[in-house]
């Protein structure tokens, strides 16, 4: 049931998302006792939202939840920003990071080492082209432990 109601959220929230000019970075939906907790993590495609954006699309989702779910006097909507400090999981994630310095660490070596840190230079299908002082090292997404943002 759970998975329904992500499902249905997720069909509500992506064209509120869209016509603001912003992404879905991330929906996670909870459910304690009797109510579900929503909390939808939104962004520009290229990064930087702010605070007023998403207030604005807090209040659109949860005008339609209010009109149209039946489960809606029984939710805690939150709507924020990834944050900078956010672990880059999937291409979508590296992709907003182009030409950004990030870290990874890795679940074994690539090319000698399990630690790098440099600039995204290009995403693929499968890895992260990552541009660094004398160098370009491909890392496959399958070999990334951990990515962030150094800030």
């Amino acid at each position: 049931m759970l998975t329904d109601i992500t499902a249905d959220i997720e069909k509500i929230v992506s064209p509120i998302v869209i016509d603001a000019g912003l992404e879905v970075v991330e929906l996670t939906v909870d459910q304690r006792n009797a109510t579900y907790m929503i909390e939808l993590l939104i962004d520009r495609p290229q990064g930087g939202i702010t605070l007023e954006e998403c207030a604005v699309v807090n209040k659109k989702v949860a005008e339609i939840f209010d009109l149209t779910q039946s489960w809606a006097n029984d939710y805690e909507l939150v709507v924020a920003s990834p944050g900078l400090d956010r672990l880059l999981k999937n291409e979508k994630d590296f992709r907003r990071m182009l030409t950004q310095r990030v870290r990874f660490l890795l679940t074994e070596k690539v090319d000698g080492k399990g630690e790098y840190s440099g600039h995204i230079k290009d995403v693929g299908s499968a890895d992260v082209l990552v541009s660094l002082k004398s160098k370009e090292v491909r890392i496959p997404f399958n070999k990334i432990m951990k990515a962030t943002l150094i800030i």
